[in-house]
């Protein structure tokens, strides 16, 4: 790591500090700037390299040179016209050379002119950025992903691989305009080849709806992929990749995606087979947090799982981590029928299986009321998912100002979990976790068209979600006295069903939205726990709602504001309890918006809001439900609401002419009434009993990011930060009402290079404390770094060669405890040919083992987990 940080300073400084210095104009003959002009510079005699490069803008330029000349040439070029260059001898250090070029323009026929330049990055017009992929790759992209990770404003989240492009959640990313993917659209953006996009389009108020355009409120994001010339009809590409890793154990990789594209059809298909911790599909089993649209829009409508699935994450990410054998497949179809295309379908089918093996053991440092001890699970687990999904969609233009659609979605998954848990170091248990999950969901939407400014909405929407699991322990967790087994049944449910019309207008420069429907969230559950006793849940939670929901939208000049409130009448009813409960209640959920537009690459936002939140599913039964070899969980159910109060206020600074992006957001979270955990913790037990109060927690949150690419020094540098204050409530072991804080402070710098040199360089260095408090246990605090380096070596548009390193300190208070992990990638890819070859070495000092720290309110938790050893591989690729 010293390397890399010693070598990154030194190059910036050098560079910064000793170079020669460029300015001048480019005009015509006449003395009339030209617009658009290039300046390259070069070691005189060797007018083929390319050393450094900077556009002149409105006939000017400016460079500072990162190199050391002995005959300094530089050189004037611009479309249409002759090129003119100076050559400067020994030139000399820390001088500035001002160079005025007057360009003769051509009149001869354009086909011998040649254009000398490097093509811009991005176009910009109107609401759309368009990123040109060959400006931002550096020859160690393989998926689009790759590429769109590389773009300024545009975010990727590296567990889940949701987007984000100016802090917004990113819709849908379409294929040459049609949605072929939807909100699973990781599925494309993992698995579409970099070779095939020309521009990635980030697009500011996307529409789904065409007969929204102009009437809806707008706000929303997309991005669209752009395919080069001559990537239509059909093509793809098959890959395979064989290795070898520490122990002898067979590495393996295969891979295949095919593309194909008409005007009325799309269809892209893909298959994935590996063992080396890579995950090619939009569904995230190894780290638990599922998939993007769940995350994003449909997470209300499944039964929580009341006993959790084993998850994995750690800070090294999925590559590193992921011991995993999975097979999966996705095939993607859309097609247009009909003379007047006024029918649409789109079809997408899901396969997955996978076999994930993980080693952890947790150790736990418990304070408690004075006393310390320490607890501990070692766990051995192969987790064994198996999903089917089907997707339909179609589209029907009744008429010109009239749109049907129906979606149709069902998916089958099972999940088998053996493991074998070694508690406090002494105990052995085998257990097995049995999941089901069916989810069926089906949605009609009649959109019409009142006039250029109107449209109205009709809605439904229903989904069915089960549940089964089964989990059981040999011997005994419970009574390993008394009992050979345990075995906990639980039974979740949830059918939902809404009706909705919704009126949208736009009235000059205001927008309206008004709604009115009726929800049913129906939620039978039932648990069965056998031991040498039996405890069972039965009960049904039933929430009806008719609301009304209304929206003004106001533009004036810079400013926009926008009204929301929402009225309802809510009836809850729990049934199946010692005392049943049921309560019906007004609720009514105010907001208000205001931005102003600084300018024309900023804005200011600022939003508050005001929410009542009923119980969640989790909080309903009232009996022990078992659902680890440690922990017992129970209720006491309350129909009571929380009542949240939101504040929040961010500047976005997003300047494309000057590479430089801004985005500082604050925000503050106030809640009265919620369900607060009391908490016994033994050496072998921990039971959780959740209960409702009226009293008062709050969070406050605060973030950061800006980045600015320096033109003439080729360095791209990124600075995030962000720092969060949560108070909350508890009881611990039959005390009183306790108040912890937990803070957390999170920053990390990125720097990157793009020198016109065979050699770059990536680095980024990143900082987390965390620390919770409590009067009775004091604080605990842990705080980590870490710093990852790649050096990249490309001679020729062929070769490449990358090196990185990744260092990682879980916890300052153990500095001796600390990981480096170095790789090796070589890739080959001929200019003309259809082949393309690559080698990686993987984790070169085979480190086996990592730990992370974690702390709470009682407690300090270090979990060690185990990792992908050293594995060499070597690929082929085919594309056609």
């Amino acid at each position: 790591m010293r390397f890399f940080f010693v070598f990154s300073l030194l190059l910036f400084t050098s560079s910064a500090l000793r170079a020669q210095a460029l300015t001048g104009t480019v005009t015509d003959k006449e003395g009339t700037p030209i617009g658009m002009a290039s300046i390259l510079i070069k070691e005189a005699g060797q007018s083929q390299n390319i050393l450094e490069f900077v556009q002149a803008k409105g006939g000017k330029y400016s460079l500072k040179l990162t190199r050391t000349y002995q005959r300094l040439c530089v050189e004037a070029t611009a479309f249409s016209h002759t090129p003119d260059s100076v050559i400067i001898e020994n030139p000399q250090k820390d001088s500035t050379y001002t160079l005025n070029f007057k360009l003769l323009l051509v009149v001869q026929d354009l086909k011998e002119v040649v254009v000398i330049g490097k093509r811009k990055p991005y176009e910009v017009k109107e609401d759309t950025v368009s990123y040109n992929v060959s400006a931002y790759r550096d020859g160690t992209e393989r998926k689009i992903e790759d590429i769109i990770k590389k773009l300024p404003g545009i975010k990727v989240n590296e567990n889940t691989g949701q987007i984000e492009y100016k802090g917004k959640p990113v819709e849908a990313v379409t294929l040459e305009g049609d949605d072929l993917f939807g909100q699973n659209y990781t599925i494309g953006t993992k698995n579409i080849n970099v070779d095939m996009v020309e521009q990635v389009q980030a697009i500011d108020n996307y529409t789904a709806n065409p007969l929204l355009k102009g009437i809806e409120e707008g706000g929303k994001v997309s991005l669209n992929l752009k395919l080069k010339k001559g990537k239509f009809d059909f093509s793809g590409s098959i890959s395979a990749g064989v290795g070898l890793a520490s122990g002898e154990k067979f590495m393996r990789s295969a891979h295949s995606s095919l593309l194909g594209i008409s005007r009325n059809y799309k269809s892209f298909g893909s298959f994935s087979h590996n063992n080396m911790g890579i995950n090619n599909s939009p569904f995230d089993y190894f780290g638990g947090t599922g998939s993007i649209e769940r995350l994003m829009a449909e997470d209300n409508y499944y039964a929580d799982k009341v006993i959790p699935e084993s998850s994995f994450g750690t800070l090294l990410g999925n590559d590193r981590a992921n011991i995993n054998n999975q097979v999966s497949g996705s095939h993607h179809l859309f097609f247009r029928v009909g003379k007047r295309k006024r029918l649409s379908v789109k079809n997408n089918l899901y396969f997955l299986t996978d076999d994930i093996f993980a080693y952890q053991l947790s150790t736990n440092q418990n304070t408690i009321g004075g006393q310390t001890f320490m607890t501990s699970d070692e766990r051995s687990t192969h987790k064994r998912p198996l999903q089917y999904r089907g997707d339909l969609e179609m589209k029907y233009n009744t008429s010109k100002t009239s749109l049907l659609e129906y979606t149709f979605r069902v998916s089958q998954e099972s999940i088998q979990t053996p493991m074998q848990t070694r508690m406090n170091g002494t105990e052995v248990f085998d257990s097995r976790l049995s999941s089901r999950d069916f989810y069926l969901r089906q949605k009609m939407l009649f959109t019409k068209k009142l006039g250029s400014k109107r449209a109205l909405q009709l809605n439904a929407l229903q989904t069915t979600n089960r549940v089964p699991q089964v989990l059981t322990f040999a011997p005994s967790v419970l009574n390993p006295d008394s009992a050979k087994t345990d075995r906990q049944e639980s039974r979740a449910q949830k059918d939902f069903l809404e009706a909705k019309a919704t009126l949208l207008g736009a009235v000059g420069p205001a927008k309206y939205t008004l709604s009115a429907g009726f929800i049913q969230n129906k939620n039978p559950y039932k648990s069965l726990l056998t031991s040498i006793f039996s405890v069972s849940n039965d009960l049904t939670y039933l929430q009806q709602s008719a609301y009304q929901r209304a929206s003004y939208l106001h533009s004036y000049r810079k400013w926009q504001m926008k009204v929301a409130y929402e009225a309802s009448y809510l009836y809850q009813e729990i049934t199946g309890l010692k005392e049943n409960q049921k309560q019906g209640r007004i609720v009514r959920e105010p907001s208000l918006g205001l931005s102003y537009k600084a300018s024309k690459w900023s804005k200011i936002n600022g939003q508050v809001s005001y929410n009542q939140n009923p119980l969640t599913e989790n909080n309903l039964f009232e009996n022990e439900v078992l659902i680890n070899n440690r922990s017992l969980i129970t209720n006491a159910p309350n129909l009571q609401l929380q009542n949240q109060t939101v504040y929040s206020l961010n500047y976005l600074h997003h300047n494309m002419d000057k590479f430089f992006r801004l985005t500082a957001i604050i925000m503050y979270q106030e809640s009265v009434g919620g369900f607060f955990s009391n908490l016994t913790v033994k050496e072998r037990t921990t039971q959780t009993n959740s209960f409702f109060l009226p009293v008062g927690t709050d969070n406050l949150s605060f973030n950061f990011m800006t980045g600015k690419y320096f033109t003439g020094l080729g360095i791209d540098m990124t600075l995030n930060g962000s720092y969060m204050v949560s108070n909350y409530k508890n009881i611990l072991n039959d005390s009183d009402l306790r108040t912890n804080q937990m803070r957390s402070l999170t920053t990390s710098m990125d720097l990157g290079t793009s020198f016109l040199i065979p050699v770059n360089f990536k680095n980024s260095v990143s900082y987390n404390r965390n620390e919770s408090s409590n009067a009775e246990s004091g604080t605990f605090r842990n705080d980590f770094l870490s710093n990852s380096s790649k050096i990249i070596f490309a001679p020729n548009k062929a070769l490449n060669v990358s090196l990185i390193s990744d260092y990682y300190v879980p916890s300052l208070q153990k500095m001796k405890e600390n990981y480096w992990f170095l790789d090796f990638y070589v890739s080959y890819n001929p200019q003309k040919s259809k082949f393309s070859w690559a080698f990686s070495a993987n984790n070169l000092l085979n480190k086996t083992v990592f730990k992370q720290v974690q702390t709470s309110d009682f407690a300090t938790t270090t979990f060690e987990s185990n990792l992908l050893p050293r594995y060499f591989m070597a690929y082929i690729e085919y594309r056609f």
